[in-house]
């Protein structure tokens, strides 16, 4: 096998984290007595959810699990698993049925058969086991299906403890083997829980497993007549879909998507409840009375018509009883002490994974809808039907969901709430147990300033600000109170979180903008050094220049000099600026530069550049110097200054101000120049690539452009960066360049597509940027932000109800922001009752 399966890992993460200090749940969890370690080989593979293969009468000789063939992946996990010094988290992902379990399972049979292995098959049971210290050293912990151990309440928590495990903090070695399908690992790497996000970004080494054989390895299976016979019979599969078939995969799909009788047809609605409550977010086995309740709204109107009495109990039999090749759609599972029937039935996962797609985009039935109400308890259940209730304003159903979550997991919903329509209810649980409402809390202020309710507004924010210490305060929400009006509330806010210079500066700026002199020396006068600095500028901007100095004489601050120098600067007195500089070079340095360059004495001011610079100064220059410069003939001080420093400081504003001497120099004639410099800094060079490398691609692409030059452009942008590529659609936007644009987009470029539709937009062509948008949807999950917010914009409210009806998040928040705020026909009765799950407007 030629072609390797390439190894994605990172290093260990290095978090401080203390191992069992975890507050997501605040009563101890028992341990599940049932979850016991034991080696490999005392385990029953399937009962660690290797898959049963395909099976006909001739098999009946074979043993159960079918002979296995190693791929690339399997010595890229040996290499990782063999002999481990320390704790390791390996997660293999890949599609359904692809291999990942069987994979884990001959691995450790093979390299760790002495290690006890742990599968505690949820988060909870996990939780249990880790307060109760039941994870010794040179333990496998089996975690499949791992993200059902990362998501919800207690994920976090979970992944926490992974990371305490990973460096050190807990006992080792530990190896911690898990699966996830590649949207479970796109999911739970964009989730806001901060530990799950950082262990599969920094801490896993991920293996990925080929959903196909590869010509080579299909040749291996066929040409060998000591294969494995089912094996051999699943190596028919066309596009290499060989272990699909061996679990039996496509053979399912085929029955459930191809109904003869009037048997497959019942077993096929059951099948289509089990899909749907799955991708709704009903992780738990699913109850008989589940599937019993929802599958009736599966069935066509031919078989509701008069079916058999027992017509649920036939379909079921089938669905968990009639196996094709061996393997059935739903395992019954049985949770409780002794011998009886099911608790409960799971789905088989290739099905699940085929209803996924298939049916992503179809509402599910008011049946499903009504037995999840009735039978989800699970506390992570709940969320994530919420999760997706909500945003398809399914007020019916999920309220009285909301209603049977409590602590930790009622918080995790309150943003939803603000969003969706339910500003009241989420203001009840910020009330309940403040500070969960941060993340929301835009959406928030903009609503209640809306229905002139600036005192709830401020409240709420503060609150909310207060509580989240992890997060610091923002101004752009205070921008909110002013644009609506409401000053007062806006300083009370600024007033309550003056504890950051920004809030500070921004506080003093507003006290100048509407006259709060008193206030201004008021604070001042305590030692408020951004007021003090507003006041002065204040005095001296409205012509007491007098009481100015005076008081910028009696301060204190190390800006005074600054200030002064900045003053006699700006009014052009040299000689004053000159004697003030005698005595504090360091402060006054800029200044004097910018107003000697101004008027004209650029040999005075390259002495003092050089005399400081003998002094050991690492001037960087503010833009207007190094305009001034350029326009004076001194670019190659401006290199030395800017490009050819010892390397730029973190956040020290370098890049910005080189994107700043490039534009002076082409504005001054100098295009030429600045094209031979940027070519020197993407030119490899001997010490490696330039720090300026980046941005100096992008300055030179952006040159070739404006010269015409495209054919330059598309050739260095085979090689560029992705963060040049970006440049590239920008650029298009920036020069009105829609054709171009709309044959990038229809490739399927997301930023092409986003950038077209906001240029028709300001062109005023709204129509066809909103017939992009649908085009551009059949492709994607959504409509997206920018479609949702054209749709409203054209008051296209139907569509916005279809959409939201089959679970465009936002076409429903747009419409519960409408509503909210008056603009939508019914919008006191959508706000009460929401939405059908056929998108019309509930009445109750």
């Amino acid at each position: 096998m030629t072609d390797r399966i390439r190894n994605e890992m990172s290093g260990v993460a290095r978090s401080v984290l203390q191992a069992g200090v975890m507050h997501v749940h605040q009563a101890p969890m028992r341990p599940d007595p049932a979850v016991v370690a034991r080696p490999i080989g005392e385990w029953n593979p399937f009962d660690l959810d290797v898959h049963r293969a395909i099976s006909t009468p001739a098999d009946a000789q074979l043993p159960e699990l079918p002979g296995y063939l190693r791929r690339d992946h399997d010595d890229v996990l040996a290499q990782l698993i063999a002999d481990p010094q320390r704790s390791l988290l390996v997660v293999l992902t890949g599609g359904s049925s692809t291999g990942k379990t069987r994979a884990l399972y001959e691995a450790v049979r093979e390299l760790l058969s002495d290690w006890p292995l742990l599968y505690p098959r949820t988060s909870d049971t996990l939780l249990g086991l880790i307060q109760h210290e039941r994870i010794k050293p040179r333990t496998v912990l089996w975690l499949n299906e791992t993200q059902n151990h990362l998501s919800g309440p207690s994920g976090d928590a979970v992944a926490a403890w992974l990371r305490a495990v990973l460096d050190g903090s807990v006992p080792g070695p530990i190896v911690v083997l898990g699966t996830l399908w590649p949207q479970y690992w796109a999911d739970l790497t964009t989730v806001e829980n901060p530990h799950t996000r950082a262990l599969l970004q920094h801490s896993v080494k991920r293996v990925r497993v080929a959903e196909r054989f590869t010509p080579e390895q299909l040749s291996q299976v066929r040409g060998n007549e000591d294969i494995d016979p089912r094996l051999a019979a699943a190596a028919i599969a066309k596009d290499g879909h060989v272990i699909q078939t061996l679990a039996g995969g496509p053979a399912l799909v085929e029955r459930y998507e191809h109904p003869d009788r009037p048997t497959d047809r019942y077993a096929a609605a059951i099948i289509s409840a089990a899909i749907d409550a799955r991708r709704l977010g009903f992780r738990s086995l699913l109850p008989l009375a589940l599937l019993a309740d929802a599958a009736s709204g599966y069935l066509s109107d031919e078989d509701r018509t008069d079916p058999p009495p027992d017509w649920f109990t036939q379909g079921l039999a089938q669905a968990a009883k009639d196996p094709v090749y061996g393997i059935t759609a739903l395992t019954g599972r049985r949770l409780q002490s002794g011998v009886g029937p099911p608790d409960g039935y799971d789905l088989h996962d290739y099905l699940d994974q085929h209803g996924q797609v298939t049916r992503q985009r179809l509402p599910a039935p008011e049946s499903l809808w009504e037995a999840l109400t009735a039978h989800a308890t699970n506390g992570n259940d709940l969320v994530r039907l919420l999760n997706v209730a909500y945003p398809r304003l399914l007020y019916r159903y999920a309220d009285v969901l909301l209603q049977r979550v409590s602590g930790d997991q009622r918080r995790l919903v309150a943003q939803l709430l603000v969003e969706y329509g339910r500003l009241d209810a989420a203001i009840a649980i910020e009330e309940e147990d403040p500070g969960f409402l941060y993340h929301g809390r835009e959406t928030m202020v903009r609503l209640l300033l809306a229905k002139d309710r600036p005192d709830d507004a401020l409240r709420l924010y503060l609150s909310a600000v207060e509580r989240s210490q992890s997060y610091p305060p923002d101004v752009d929400v205070v921008d909110m109170f002013l644009d609506h009006g409401a000053t007062e509330q806006a300083l009370q806010a600024l007033r309550h979180l003056a504890k950051s210079e920004v809030i500070r500066m921004k506080l003093a700026r507003v006290l100048a903008a509407h006259q709060r002199i008193d206030e201004l020396r008021e604070r001042a006068g305590t030692g408020d050094s951004k007021a003090a600095e507003q006041l002065a500028d204040h005095l001296a901007d409205t012509g007491q220049w007098a009481e100015a100095l005076a008081f910028v004489r009696g301060c204190e601050y190390d800006w005074r000099t600054r200030w002064l120098a900045e003053r006699l600067a700006g009014s052009g007195r040299l000689d004053r600026l000159r004697e003030l500089s005698a005595l504090y070079p360091a402060e006054t340095f800029e200044p004097l530069m910018a107003a000697l360059l101004a008027s004209g004495a650029v040999t005075e001011a390259m002495r003092l550049y050089d005399a400081r610079t003998l002094e050991g100064l690492n001037y960087l220059p503010s833009e207007r110097v190094v305009e001034s410069l350029v326009a004076h003939g001194e670019t190659s001080r401006v290199v030395d200054m800017v490009v050819n420093r010892q390397g730029p400081g973190e956040g020290d504003g370098s890049t910005t101000l080189f994107q700043s001497l490039i534009r002076s120099m082409r504005a001054h004639g100098r295009t030429d120049e600045a094209e031979r410099m940027l070519r020197k800094l993407i030119a490899p060079g001997e010490s490696g690539e330039h720090w300026l490398h980046a941005t100096a691609e992008e300055q030179l692409l952006d040159l070739l452009a404006d010269q015409g030059d495209w054919a330059q452009v598309l050739s260095m942008l085979r090689d560029a960066r992705p963060s040049s590529r970006s440049w590239f659609v920008e650029k298009l936007a920036d020069l009105g360049k829609l054709d171009q644009l709309r044959r990038l987009a229809r490739t399927g470029n997301g930023l092409a597509q986003q950038f077209l539709v906001i240029e028709l937009r300001k062109a005023g062509r709204c129509a066809e940027a909103l017939d992009l948008m649908r085009e551009f949807a059949e492709a994607q999950r959504g409509i997206g932000v920018l479609g949702a917010e054209l749709l409203a914009e054209r008051m296209q409210f139907a569509e916005l109800r279809d959409r939201t009806a089959r679970g465009d998040r936002h076409c429903g928040r747009q419409l519960a922001e409408l509503a909210y705020l008056g603009v939508l026909p019914q919008a006191e009765q959508l706000l009460k009752y929401g939405l059908t799950v056929d998108g019309a407007i509930s009445e109750g």
